[in-house]
């Protein structure tokens, strides 16, 4: 409404390691084939500069305003696991083996519960047992996912989708 901001453009994020956000395709299939973009699979990220001129006429005469917003794009599943920042992993074990239980998933979880109470917890840990529960546990996660009654509480994220950070 009051005319400040000069103009706003896109620039080089500040992270080369980081993939740039393709907002023109993304723009491209929005308007000209008229598609929702495809999930994002993995971060990217795109920086927004806007150039405006200050408010205050003090700051109006030394320097024009320069804003960089960088935005990042995150997966949606990846999401899901901030809540899991607080907890400890014995609080979370906790809570997943509680949820799998419910009798709305118990028979989707029904094959990792058998194959995780098979295991004695006070045998040497064995690479090859981890990688086997992982792998049923993201099977009990995908087959939530996929099911019709919607269920969408299903942390770790980085099991449904994994990637790189």
């Amino acid at each position: 409404k009051s005319g400040r901001i000069a103009r706003a453009f896109l620039e080089e994020q500040p992270d080369d390691a980081v993939p740039r956000f393709q907002y023109e395709d993304h723009i491209a299939a929005l308007v000209n084939d008229r598609v929702w973009p495809d999930s994002t699979r993995a971060i990217s990220e795109l920086r927004l500069t806007i150039e405006y001129e200050s408010a205050s006429g003090w700051n109006r005469l030394f320097s024009a305003g320069k804003l960089s917003v960088d935005i990042v794009d995150y997966p949606g599943e990846w999401l899901l696991d901030l809540p899991l920042l607080g907890k400890s992993f014995a609080d979370f074990s906790r809570e997943a083996v509680e949820l799998a239980a419910l009798p709305v998933r118990s028979d989707l979880s029904q094959a990792w519960r058998e194959l995780a109470c098979a295991i004695n917890p006070d045998a040497d840990a064995d690479e090859m047992t981890a990688r086997h529960l992982a792998e049923s546990f993201a099977a009990y996660l995908k087959a939530c996912k996929l099911d019709e009654r919607a269920l969408s509480t299903l942390p770790p994220g980085r099991f449904l989708m994994p990637g790189d950070l």
